[in-house]
């Protein structure tokens, strides 16, 4: 191959690699490239407890340490969590990493992933500090978009999943509202067996899940008796959905995020 040509050839290799982040492009179910290694579904909670600058900013740093721990060839993708979350999806957050096996040269890949993940940072914290605020909180809705991004054709190959809830995990819909729960184990196996029953769980097997900004809100404080409850309630949930979250990873803010 010519020098001329020799070039042309990785620019079009690098240009493509680049070319994975984007927002508001929606998770693409394309199979004409490989599975990422890992995919990171990040949901955050734009209600109006949770609406203000020093919540957003909370969340732009807790999704800086998932970041931190990113080496290439993952996939992030990031929604809202409304008042009525199926229908206002947008996934305004969609990067994939650069992985190394696609240059082959270190240097090269080490340039474009430092590039790559800049753009991420940026184009998320952009992105989380302008969504607009909602006036409820559907979390179990926000539970399926998550599941279509890890159910993609594309993610399915992925060997690590993580989903990280960014939100103070107070669902209050006119469906559902868990500050008028009691929230016993008894409570929480009648919602998850309400929900089983309507097809309403979603399938979340093999997803290891994070929250950050647990009992986080801006217009209340609630008893530590009920932030304990409503934890021990999606503790209870997620392990019904098949996915697995402990209490070390449930809290206002993460601890040594790792993908697992």
């Amino acid at each position: 191959m010519r020098p001329r040509a020799a070039l042309c050839a990785v620019l079009t290799a690098v240009g493509v690699l680049v070319a994975g982040c984007r927002r508001g492009a929606g998770p693409s179910s394309g199979s004409d490239r490989p599975p990422p290694t890992a995919v990171v579904v990040a949901l955050f909670d734009v209600s109006g407890s949770t609406k203000g600058a020093a919540i957003r900013e909370r969340y732009v740093r807790e999704l800086g340490k998932v970041i931190a721990v990113l080496h290439g060839g993952e996939r992030v993708v990031g929604d809202r969590i409304t008042e009525n979350s199926l229908v206002s999806s947008s996934f305004p957050i969609d990067c994939t990493l650069p992985a190394s096996e696609a240059l082959g040269n270190p240097l090269l890949f080490q340039g474009r992933l430092r590039k790559a993940v800049a753009s991420l940072r940026s184009d998320a914290g952009e992105a989380i500090r302008t969504m607009a605020p909602a006036p409820h909180t559907d979390i179990f809705n926000a539970l399926f978009n998550a599941q279509k991004v890890f159910h993609s054709e594309r993610n399915r190959g992925a060997r690590r999943k993580a989903l990280v809830m960014l939100s103070d995990m107070v669902e209050q819909t006119p469906r559902r509202d868990l500050t008028g729960m009691t929230l016993t184990p008894r409570d929480a196996e009648r919602v998850i067996a309400e929900d089983r029953a309507a097809g309403r769980l979603p399938d979340l097997k093999g997803v290891v899940v994070w929250v950050a900004g647990a009992g986080v809100t801006t217009d209340r404080i609630l008893p530590d008796a009920k932030l304990l409850r409503i934890q021990r309630f999606w503790v209870a949930y997620f392990r019904a959905c098949g996915a697995d979250l402990t209490d070390d990873r449930y809290g206002a803010a993460l601890v040594d995020f790792e993908l697992r």
